[in-house]
């Protein structure tokens, strides 16, 4: 069984609170509506995609996630899967 999910069951029969990184918590918040995020996050860490050195697709995939970004479709993308979960 996952880690998460013992962690949840453990909330639920003493009524603890823990932490844990952002998205999988949001993910829980929409999988479980008695659990709730208190405060706002500790520190922000952004992810990145590897390319071997002097890669020509570097700055091809960096100018297409800055594209994405500036043009929401991240947001967009971030409110169908993890927001309108169901």
């Amino acid at each position: 069984m996952p880690t998460i999910i013992l962690k949840i069951r453990f909330y639920y029969y003493f009524r603890y609170a823990y932490l844990m990184e952002s998205i999988p918590l949001r993910y829980q918040l929409s999988q479980h509506c008695d659990l709730m995020e208190v405060g706002g996050e500790l520190d922000s860490k952004g992810y990145g995609i590897g390319v071997p050195k002097d890669s020509p697709y570097r700055d091809k995939l960096s100018n297409a996630i800055l594209s994405l970004n500036e043009n929401q479709v991240l947001l967009d993308l971030y409110k169908k899967w993890w927001k309108n979960v169901s």
